[in-house]
């Protein structure tokens, strides 16, 4: 009878025990459910703002403008779209996972503290960073604070602790979410990527008294130099063809700078004409200036040939330029050297010939 008895009271001791957990909001997800998404679906021909912020001056914005092109806002340049698409699909990914409180007093323990509720300043560790999806409206679709990440040597899964900014529970995820609040991270650092051997049928080079002019009429042929005796090294010349491809910049400045402070006094014109009619127009400092690092600074601009009609080709040299013209770029001074050329550097040496 005893026995009996102890194992009654055994079992409703159990059963007692988990339902003062569920009670106690332990195996809660806040009215979520776990493993569902954090976002169930996203238009993103709706989405027009993306915020990510840690504090009044650590943040960046990103807004579509009517063009539909994304923007870094404070420095009114393009913005890496692959890099929005990506930190979109994260979220997208992103499974709610164990709810580890409810409570608003362990937010700091977690690092997911509001930084508007952060009075210690002085702890920025334990501020959540912010991120906010906007529709056209400026209504919210998301905010949601990301906080400190666990790894393996705490003995859990790894995982980075979130919450939505304004409910108290907080949940681990297993995903992770990449929001930079760096502006300059967001930035399309790329200036321009032809290929020499695929796109571009001739380039001229200008730099100082001497002038090159260097034609690759067939994909499949060698280049040819016009006016110049003396045998080209096709090395050399391909590699100047290939010039414009992958070309990145580091920095970069307002196109009225002074020439003194960006190194332009002499600048080396480099001119590459591509199989459809387009033109470019790069025109690159000789010297190297010393800004956040070695740099050449140049400015560049396309243009059709005379007698290219295409209304195609004519929209997309009118946003090239309205991206480019504003602007000097400040390339690494390795990169700023493919332009500066002289001519012992485009002959063949003797074992060449």
């Amino acid at each position: 009878m005893l026995q009996k008895l102890s194992i009654v009271t055994g079992v409703t001791v159990i059963f007692g025990i988990a339902l003062w957990l569920v009670q106690g909001n332990f195996f809660s997800t806040g009215g979520q459910k776990k493993n569902a998404a954090i976002l169930a679906n996203l238009d993103t021909e709706k989405l027009s703002e993306i915020l990510i912020q840690k504090d009044d001056t650590e943040k960046v914005e990103l807004v579509r403008g009517a063009n539909q092109q994304w923007v870094v806002k404070d420095l009114n340049y393009e913005a890496n779209a692959k890099k929005i698409q990506e930190l979109l699909l994260q979220v997208l990914d992103v499974k709610l996972g164990e709810q580890v409180t409810d409570k608003a007093k362990h937010h700091a323990r977690f690092h997911l503290l509001h930084f508007k509720e952060n009075n210690n300043q002085w702890e920025e560790e334990k501020t959540g960073k912010l991120l906010i999806l906007k529709n056209a409206g400026g209504e919210p679709l998301l905010e949601l604070l990301l906080g400190k990440s666990r790894s393996e040597k705490q003995g859990f899964k790894t995982g980075n602790y979130i919450r939505y900014a304004d409910k108290p529970e907080v949940f681990l995820i297993t995903e992770n979410i990449d929001a930079d609040t760096d502006s300059k991270e967001w930035l399309n650092l790329n200036i321009i990527d032809w290929d020499g051997d695929e796109v571009i049928k001739s380039v001229e080079l200008k730099n100082g008294d001497d002038v090159f002019r260097f034609v690759h009429e067939k994909k499949e042929e060698e280049w040819k130099a016009e006016g110049l005796e003396e045998k080209i090294s096709q090395n050399a010349v391909k590699s100047l063809g290939n010039a414009l491809k992958g070309l990145n910049f580091d920095i970069f400045i307002p196109a009225d700078t002074p020439a003194e402070e960006t190194g332009r006094e002499n600048l080396v014109q480099y001119t590459a004409e591509s199989y459809d009619g387009r033109i470019v127009r790069v025109l690159v400092g000789d010297k190297e200036i010393e800004s956040e690092g070695k740099h050449h600074y140049l400015s560049v601009e396309m243009a059709l040939k005379d007698g290219v009609a295409d209304e195609k080709l004519q929209a997309e040299v009118e946003e090239f330029n309205l991206r480019s013209k504003p602007w000097l770029y400040g390339l690494h001074s390795w990169m700023g050297k493919r332009f500066l050329k002289v001519r012992s550097d485009l002959l063949a040496e003797d074992k060449e010939k």
